[in-house]
């Protein structure tokens, strides 16, 4: 005679283990994949912040090469664009001026950048610092 599996066979107990086993690989597996989309909604809520706050950014800085007065090297100026607010703050080293941006995003997140620029001679232009 052949010799049978007892645990196989037998339904006092292996039906309940496997079930359990089961339950727990799918609810791991539920519970790993809402975590990993919780986490990718944060990371994308926040690119999308930053790619604003760069926008920000740019805008207000050619906005301020626009709008630049060599005589004034010391100002403060804001300005408020559809998705957010820029405060620029220029202060005068010799014949460097260094931009001190306050980014608010709509969202209210904020960022500060630092930018040291050279003002060409005799005009409201800026030359590369190298």
């Amino acid at each position: 005679m052949r010799k049978r599996l007892d645990f196989v066979h037998n339904e006092k107990g292996f039906i309940l283990p496997s079930v359990l086993l089961l339950t727990t690989f799918v609810l791991l597996n539920f519970s790993t994949n809402m975590l990993a989309y919780q986490h990718d909604l944060k990371i994308t809520y926040n690119l999308i912040e930053q790619i604003n706050a760069q926008t920000l950014f740019q805008m207000s800085y050619i906005t301020y090469k626009k709008d630049y007065v060599p005589q004034n090297k010391d100002e403060n100026l804001t300005y408020q664009f559809p998705n957010g607010k820029v405060n620029i703050r220029s202060k005068g080293y010799g014949e460097f001026i260094q931009l001190r941006f306050n980014i608010e995003t709509n969202q209210s997140k904020v960022l500060f950048v630092s930018e040291m620029v050279k003002p060409a001679p005799n005009s409201n232009q800026f030359q590369e610092i190298e």
